[in-house]
């Protein structure tokens, strides 16, 4: 996981109480989405790859992603691939125009972008390689990226 500044939701008891939010080491929060004229969960989402779920105007994505050799990630970006059926998605995962949330297969918040980066590809490319273990630089990348 790497940290993005925000402080992780409080609960008294971590095991009985549960709190949705995409902060990075949380379980990836739900919301329904539209997905080829189907109403699906965004946790239907998860499972196979990691995902990027890119807020509108998050399409840069799309090339950032098309130049990872591995791992395998899928792209949706709410009002392209998959429409916020109930409005919930602002309020759920805590990103602007253009940001985007890194989703592990086990359903996990890996990373947060809260708004576009001027480098998409450089952003990812550390998110990824931090997120694998490959680097350790790449961790402290991110950090002076996302403040």
């Amino acid at each position: 996981m790497i940290p993005d500044g925000s402080a992780p939701p409080h609960v008294e008891d971590p095991v009985t109480q549960y709190v949705p939010s995409a902060h990075p080491g949380c379980r990836a929060p739900h919301f329904w989405v539209q997905r080829q004229g189907q109403r699906i969960s965004s946790i239907d989402l998860f499972g196979q790859n990691f995902v990027l779920l890119a807020a509108p105007g998050g399409s840069a994505w799309r090339e950032a992603i098309a130049r990872q050799a591995s791992p395998r990630i899928d792209l949706y970006v709410v009002g392209e691939d998959v429409v916020d059926a109930d409005g919930s998605w602002t309020d759920a995962y805590r990103v602007g125009k253009g940001g985007a949330v890194l989703v592990r297969p086990d359903g996990y918040v890996a990373w947060r972008m809260a708004s576009m980066p001027d480098d998409a590809t450089r952003a990812l490319t550390n998110a990824v390689r931090s997120v694998l273990g490959y680097n350790a630089s790449a961790q402290a990348t991110l950090r002076t990226q996302t403040r």
